[in-house]
Formats: C-alpha cells, sequence, structure tokens
C-alpha cells in the first residue's frame, strides 16, 4: 500500500472517530468548529441529521430520533445502505468523548494532509512517516519550516548566526532593565507584574467575546500607559474607524488629566455641549495637540494585507515606534471553510514576525469563539475553537469576560471571593489575604492571564468598569469556579 493509499486510510479512520464522537457527545458541533465540506459523503449524512436533530432541542441521539428524522428527509434508503441504527451504536461504543480534543485533532491533521497533498505542497510519500507522528499544528509549522529551509539552502539575505554566550553589552541591557517590555502599571499594577510588562520583539493578545470591552480595555490599559511613558504607538484597525479612536483618547484626557466628568462618551457623541463641554473639550484637544500628536499613529485596514502591515510597522519602527496595537484579529468560529482559521494562523505568525524582527510589542485583540460565551468561566486558550496554533507565537493572551450574577453573590458557591493580598510597613507582600468588599452597582469583568512566558496561568485578576468614561480600575486578586454552563 503506498503512503497516498495510507494518508486516505487514516482519514477515513479519523471521520469515523469525529462522527462517533459527534453522535455521542451533539454539543461538540458547539464547541468546535467542523468544516462540513471537508468530511466524507458518509459523515456528513450522520452529522447532519444530528445538526438538525440538535436545532430542534434535541440533547442525545438516540434510535427513535435519529430514525425519524431520516424518514422525514426522505433519506431512508440511504440510512439502510450505510447499516441503519447499528452502524450508529458501532461508531458511539468505540469512542470515548474525554478524548474529543485528540479525536478532532487528528482528524483536522489529515484533513490538512489531503488539502497540501491536492494543492501540491505536499509530497506525501517522502513525508508521510513523519506526518503521521504530528498534531495538526505541528504539522502546519513543519511545512512552513520546510518552504522556509529551501529558501535558507538557496541563499536568502538577512540571516544572522551567533553563538549563546552573553556579552557583557547584553548583561549590561538586562540589569539596567532594558530588557523589560513596554510598563503599562499606572492602571494595572498586577497585571504588568505579571506578564513583565508588553514584551518587545513578541506577540501578545487581548481575547474576550463580541462587545466584552477589548479595545477599550486594550486602549485605557495598556496603549495609554505607555504612551504616557513617552513611547510611541501605531494602532492598525480592520473595523473600527479612526473617530472611535480619537474620542477614546478625548475621553481618557478629560477625566484622567483634567478630572472632567460631566461629558459620558454617549453624549460626546452627540454632540450637544453646554459651553463648559465645549471649553473643556478645547482644553482636551490642546494637551493632546501637546502631548500625543506624534506619539500616537493610526492606519485604518480595509483588507489584511501581510505587505501593507510590514511596511507600516517597519516604517514607523523606524521613526521610534515601540507599541503596535492591531484591532482585530478575528476568527470567524461559524465559518466551516478550513482554509479560514488557516489565516488565522498564518496572519498571528507573520505579524509575530513582524514584531520580532523590528523589537517592537506587539499587542492584538482576538474574538473568541461565540459558542463558549456564557458557559465557560475560567476562560482560556480552548475558547478559540480550532485555533490553539494561534496561540504558540504568543508571549502573552489575556482572556477578559463579564463577570456573572452568581460570581457577585456572596452566598453563591461560585462566589469571585475577591482579595488583595496585604503588605507590612517595609511594603513586602506578607501573604495573608485582605477580603474585597463588591458594589452591587458596578460592573466588573474577570481578567485571567491564559498562556505567559513569564508567569503562572491559573491567576484570575478583577476589574471594575465604568464604560460611561471607559476607567477600569484593577481591583485584586480572585477565585473563579471550574463549575461551568452546559
Amino acid at each position: 500500500m503506498d503512503k497516498l493509499e495510507l494518508m486516505q486510510q487514516q482519514l477515513n479512520k479519523a471521520n469515523g472517530m469525529l462522527v462517533g464522537l459527534i453522535l455521542k457527545k451533539p454539543e461538540i458541533l458547539y464547541e468546535y468548529t467542523i468544516d462540513k465540506k471537508s468530511l466524507s459523503e458518509e459523515a456528513m449524512f450522520y452529522v447532519g441529521i444530528t445538526q438538525k436533530l440538535l436545532e430542534k432541542g434535541n440533547e442525545v441521539i438516540d434510535e427513535v430520533g435519529f430514525s425519524s428524522e431520516v424518514e422525514n428527509i426522505g433519506l431512508i434508503e440511504l440510512y439502510k445502505k450505510y447499516g441503519s441504527y447499528q452502524t450508529i451504536k458501532d461508531m458511539m461504543s468505540i469512542v470515548d468523548d474525554r478524548n474529543a480534543d485528540s479525536i478532532i485533532d487528528n482528524w483536522s491533521k489529515w484533513v490538512l494532509c489531503k488539502t497540501y497533498y491536492e494543492k501540491g505542497v505536499l509530497d506525501i510519500n517522502k513525508h508521510y512517516d513523519k506526518l503521521s507522528k504530528m498534531t495538526s499544528s505541528q504539522v502546519y509549522s513543519y511545512l512552513e519550516h520546510e518552504i522556509n529551509s529551501v529558501s535558507i539552502s538557496t541563499g536568502v539575505d538577512g540571516l544572522d548566526f551567533e553563538n549563546l554566550i552573553l556579552s557583557d553589552e547584553e548583561l549590561e541591557e538586562i540589569m539596567s532593565g532594558a530588557n523589560l517590555g513596554l510598563q503599562y502599571n499606572q492602571k494595572s499594577h498586577i497585571l504588568n507584574s505579571m506578564t513583565m510588562g508588553i514584551p518587545k520583539s513578541e506577540l501578545n493578545a487581548i481575547c474576550g467575546y463580541i462587545n466584552e470591552g477589548k479595545t477599550s480595555f486594550a486602549f485605557s490599559n495598556f496603549v495609554m500607559p505607555v504612551v504616557d511613558n513617552g513611547h510611541k504607538t501605531l494602532i492598525i484597525s480592520t473595523e473600527q474607524r479612526s473617530i472611535v479612536f480619537k474620542l477614546l483618547l478625548i475621553t481618557d484626557v478629560l477625566t484622567t488629566k483634567l478630572n472632567y466628568f460631566k461629558l459620558t462618551r454617549k453624549k460626546l457623541k452627540t454632540g450637544k455641549y453646554t459651553d463648559e463641554d465645549l471649553r473643556m473639550i478645547k482644553m482636551a484637544k490642546q494637551y493632546i495637540q501637546e502631548n500625543y500628536a506624534d506619539k500616537i499613529i493610526f492606519l485604518k485596514l480595509y483588507d489584511y494585507n501581510t505587505d501593507i502591515v510590514t511596511k507600516a510597522i517597519k516604517k514607523y519602527a523606524q521613526l521610534g515606534m515601540e507599541l503596535v496595537l492591531y484591532d482585530v484579529l478575528k476568527f470567524d468560529s461559524s465559518s466551516e471553510d478550513q482554509s479560514v482559521w488557516l489565516s488565522l494562523i498564518t496572519d498571528s505568525k507573520n505579524l509575530f514576525q513582524c514584531c520580532s524582527k523590528y523589537n517592537v510589542a506587539g499587542l492584538v485583540t482576538l474574538q473568541l469563539a461565540m459558542a463558549t460565551k456564557n458557559k465557560v468561566r475560567q476562560i482560556g486558550m480552548e475558547c478559540v475553537a480550532n485555533s490553539k496554533a494561534v496561540f504558540e507565537v504568543m508571549s502573552e493572551a489575556i482572556f477578559i469576560r463579564s463577570a456573572w450574577q452568581d460570581e457577585l453573590e456572596e452566598d453563591s458557591i461560585t462566589y469571585l471571593k475577591p482579595y488583595r493580598l496585604k503588605r507590612d510597613e517595609n511594603g513586602r507582600f506578607t501573604g495573608e489575604r485582605e477580603e474585597i468588599k463588591l458594589d452591587k452597582d458596578k460592573q466588573y469583568k474577570i481578567v485571567r492571564l491564559g498562556k505567559s512566558r513569564n508567569d503562572s496561568t491559573d491567576k484570575f485578576l478583577l476589574y471594575s468598569v465604568d464604560f460611561n468614561f471607559n476607567i477600569w480600575k484593577e481591583i485584586g486578586m480572585c477565585t473563579v469556579s471550574d463549575k461551568n454552563k452546559y
């Protein structure tokens, strides 16, 4: 049997395991993105019927429900051809739903291999033995490495090889604090300490669901503190116009610099100002002109283009830019196209390489899969369906969501138990906790460092937020239950 036949055999087996998993645990269709176009005809039959049953409110696949649905849509002969319900029982019996991640990853891997083979990128006979031992993300990275190695062997300029002996100059840099990231501790003291600033030459992410305040959080807690520390920033937006960020900036100046709280963000948009409002707006404009005109640059990106982004980062890095905010790196979890999440992986790697090459701190906002919203408490990388490979290039990944009502009630078993650590007379932490009382009239956000090269990922922070003025306050630490809602 040649390698191509072996690959098809593995894909057929992976299709069977995936279908068995979906039949056994139908909610998998909501928890993961399954590219239905990549399923075999037989697999699509079972998945399609399961999808219809889910839409009708069925949470468990049984013989009566499945057979009735098949009969309703007139596919009873095809159903019999495939072995009727006995085949379903057989497929479910060989699957353990606790292995869902590995089953889906294995299927994704062989779909990738077939896709690359059909596009003429992959010589399956040459690489099969290695690929069969890899995960889907490793397959992607391996093929990317193979392509890059060809470029290296044919003489690509710009390669810089060196030994790993620490020089005196590098040691002095470390001792001076130059290797620390861009500091943003004015508003997020604890989080800044955990991430050691925003690492330069790295890509970092702020992840959240739609309308959770990702952009507002990034601007208030990262962009403005960094800019106030004297570091130039480039904002690249794929969705928002410049006016959105101009209003965020003027709101920040009005509240934090001029201590003026009579203009909410909503009122600012209406244009209906009092004489006092107008006078303060003019003062804020003057402040921005004097302090931020050359420190914050905005670029609206209508179509994602790696060349445009690379040129923009290169240009402004040469002009002293040290932070780039890319808003928003978006993953369409409703798409059934396998190329969508592959594109997301490629985009994140391109951004990382660009930040690394030009020594800038990269910060992206990333949208989470909506299928997990209001279901997962300890949000993390698993909430980006089918695209964990995106985070391979990330140094720090910060996840943000709204606190649920039961987490704010002191008599609830899922109460957040917010606290801050006490300090002694010398300012050192004692290890003792000081309980924090929550205000029922305030809105709270839970922040988790979901991936980090500088700290552990089992810590949760609590912020209060007033969106009227985009004021975020780091309250302290909290304890988040692992009791999800499914």
